[in-house]
C-alpha cells in the first residue's frame, strides 16, 4: 500500500490530519490501495471557516476575469497532461476499467474546468447546456448574476 504525502488542505496548504488515516480499498478486489491523512472535527470546522471567509472577503470573485479563466484553464490542462496518473488512481479507487477513467472521466473533468473558464467573462443568468464529450444532453449548468 502506498501512502499519499498529503493531508487536509486548509487555508492554502496541506496540514497533518489529526484523525486516524483513511484506508482506501479497491472495490474491484478488496486490496488496500493506500492510506490518506484524515481531518478531525476541529480541522473540518477550520476548513469551513476558511472557505467561508474566502467567499466573504472576495479573494476569488474579485480576481480579474482573465486571471480566473487562467486558473481554471490551468487545472483542465494539468488533468489532460497527467491523464495517465489520474486515470490509474480513478480506476483503482472506483474499480472501473482504466480506459474508461482515461478516456471518459478525465476528459469530462478537464472539459468542465475549461467550460467554466470560458463562462467567466460571460456570466449572464442563463441556463446553458453543458457541451462536454460524454455528458448526457439533460446536464445543464446554471449561472447567476
Amino acid at each position: 500500500m502506498t501512502d499519499i504525502p498529503a493531508g487536509p488542505w486548509i487555508d492554502g496548504r496541506f496540514i497533518p490530519g489529526l484523525e486516524k488515516p483513511l484506508r482506501i480499498i479497491s472495490p474491484s478486489d478488496g486490496t488496500p490501495l493506500y492510506e490518506t491523512p484524515a481531518a478531525d472535527v476541529s480541522q473540518v470546522d477550520a476548513a469551513c471557516q476558511t472557505a467561508d471567509q474566502a467567499h466573504r472577503d472576495g479573494r476569488w470573485r474579485q480576481l480579474p476575469v482573465l486571471e480566473r479563466q487562467r486558473v481554471l484553464m490551468a487545472v483542465g490542462a494539468m488533468l489532460r497532461e497527467q491523464d495517465q496518473i489520474w486515470a490509474e488512481r480513478i480506476a483503482a479507487e472506483m474499480g472501473m476499467p482504466l480506459g474508461s477513467a482515461r478516456f471518459i472521466e478525465i476528459p469530462y473533468a478537464a472539459g468542465a474546468f475549461e467550460f467554466f473558464a470560458g463562462q467567466a467573462a460571460s456570466i449572464g443568468g442563463q441556463t446553458l447546456p453543458v457541451d462536454v464529450p460524454g455528458a448526457p444532453p439533460e446536464y445543464l449548468a446554471m449561472t447567476l448574476k
